[in-house]
């Protein structure tokens, strides 16, 4: 499985355990759950796109919510400009699990983080 269906299926867990997101992070979940749209098109680019423009200045960036999307974005972004490095990815995506856990979201463990 791709990295970007991982990131959309994460994003779909995270979204679902959150509590009354804001409209920026549905934003931001919105563009990440799409990742795999944008990776077959090649328009990785606007992906980068619609998830930047969705931050809004002034946002409580302690919230657990702010929070949990930046530590997924961290996976989603990790091959996003630089050649693909499966040894890279699979060490972000477990700190990404692991980050998550301690802000009391539980995400799939087991995805397959072997391509693009």
């Amino acid at each position: 499985m791709p990295v970007c269906e991982s990131v959309s299926i994460l994003a779909k867990e995270l979204e679902a355990a959150l509590v009354d997101p804001t409209e920026p992070e549905r934003k931001r979940l919105s563009a990440l759950k799409k990742m795999p749209n944008y990776s077959s098109r090649k328009r990785l680019d606007l992906f980068d796109k619609a998830f930047t423009s969705a931050y809004l200045g002034g946002e409580n960036e302690d919230a657990i919510g702010f929070k949990a999307i930046e530590i997924l974005a961290e996976l989603a972004f990790e091959n996003m400009y630089v050649a693909f490095s499966k040894e890279d990815t699979l060490k972000t995506y477990k700190w990404s699990v692991e980050e998550l856990s301690k802000l009391g979201v539980n995400v799939s463990k087991n995805l397959d983080m072997s391509e693009l």
